[in-house]
């Protein structure tokens, strides 16, 4: 009898090409733990940066966009990747909105992004700075639907460069908002 159990648990514990693994991930932003997901892998096959990064963000939708950081509760590795920052998405070239933490909302094409000591900082080109908007009820639904009210909006002339300091949000805009946002009419005095 202690022989076939001895048999029995030597056979299950060897490592079979079907035979996954579980190692838990902590998943970070900056030093905030914002949460721990078993991930299952087969050990004999290697784990891609983007399997991980794609598990991750399967599994919590909204870490998509933002920058986050994966380490492993155990010590063993199953990646190359420990602790290496990831962007979800990256919106270089694309239409955004931006909101900075004092200087307001921004509306252009995203030239470059850094994260500096004093927090993250963008480069926009063309950029219109959106004082006031009516007709979205957040800046979420003016980057998808652009505005209902153009003739209501304040937004101002077209800078060809402008440095943004302080960013807090980055929200890509559709063709749609695009079109509506550079059809409103530029406020000047």
């Amino acid at each position: 009898m202690w022989l076939q159990r001895r048999k029995n648990t030597k056979q299950n514990s060897t490592t079979s090409p079907n035979s996954k693994k579980v190692v838990y991930l902590d998943i970070m932003i900056g030093n905030k733990f914002i949460c721990q997901l078993p991930y299952s892998h087969n050990p004999l096959s290697p784990v891609t940066e983007e399997q991980a990064v794609n598990f991750v963000i399967n599994k919590r939708p909204s870490l998509r966009g933002k920058k986050f950081r994966i380490q492993f509760s155990s010590n063993k590795s199953i990646l190359t990747i420990k602790f290496k920052t990831f962007m979800a998405t990256n919106f270089i070239g694309k239409k955004v909105i931006i909101r900075a933490d004092r200087a307001g909302v921004f509306f252009g094409t995203l030239k470059e992004k850094e994260t500096t000591p004093a927090g993250v900082e963008v480069v926009l080109e063309n950029s219109r700075r959106l004082w006031y908007w009516n007709g979205a009820a957040s800046l979420s639904q003016m980057a998808t639907e652009g505005v209902k009210n153009p003739h209501d909006c304040k937004f101002t002339v077209v800078v060809p460069e402008h440095n943004v300091m302080q960013v807090i949000e980055i929200i890509p805009c559709t063709e749609e908002a695009v079109k509506s946002i550079e059809g409103v009419s530029i406020w000047k005095r």
